[in-house]
């Protein structure tokens, strides 16, 4: 990180880095190459005939100019739960229901779900989030069917014979062998 235009040559059977044009004192039998990854949501099939609605860092936060990536303010800006947020409120309202657990996650929620070390918070967390929008989803039926008079389950007629009432010598009794 931080490296000025990194490049990698042989000097005879020895790998050696240069930055900025400078040697440094590292030299290497081998490289493994890691080519990293890139957040762009208008790549992604399932999501670029809506990128455009969708708020990214550089819609919410502008860094000073000593602080500006251009990679990271590519990166969705999203909720707590890992929801897309709209890049103009009332614009696209069902962006809510699209949660992003992946690695565009990091900047808004301080981790990155698709490591290991993410899961562990994560995902109660976006379970949490999305059991909650469904709930709200659905408040208005929760909240009629909690207001509505209870039906009662039984009548009282079920056991009313078996019930003991004295009230006009009624009541029930064990029968007995008076022969």
């Amino acid at each position: 990180l931080g490296a000025r235009e990194p490049q990698l040559h042989m000097e005879g059977s020895v790998i050696v880095l240069t930055s900025g044009g400078a040697r440094l004192p590292l030299e290497f039998d081998f490289v493994i190459a890691g080519t990293g990854y890139t957040v762009d949501l208008s790549t992604r099939p399932g999501l670029a005939f809506i990128s455009d609605k969708i708020a990214l860092w550089r819609d919410r936060f502008v860094p000073t100019a000593d602080r500006r990536n251009a990679e990271l303010q590519r990166y969705p800006y999203l909720t707590p739960g890992f929801a897309l947020t709209e890049k103009v409120e009332g614009t696209a309202d069902y962006l809510r229901d699209f949660h992003l657990y992946g690695a565009g996650a990091l900047l808004s929620n301080g981790r990155n779900p698709r490591e290991v070390s993410g899961f562990r918070y994560g995902v109660p967390q976006l379970v949490s989030a999305i059991d909650s929008d469904l709930f709200r989803a659905d408040s208005q039926q929760h909240v009629a069917r909690i207001l509505r008079p209870c039906q009662p389950l039984l009548s009282g007629d079920e056991y009313r014979h078996r019930v003991w009432s004295d009230a006009g010598g009624n009541a029930p009794c064990a029968e007995t062998d008076t022969d």
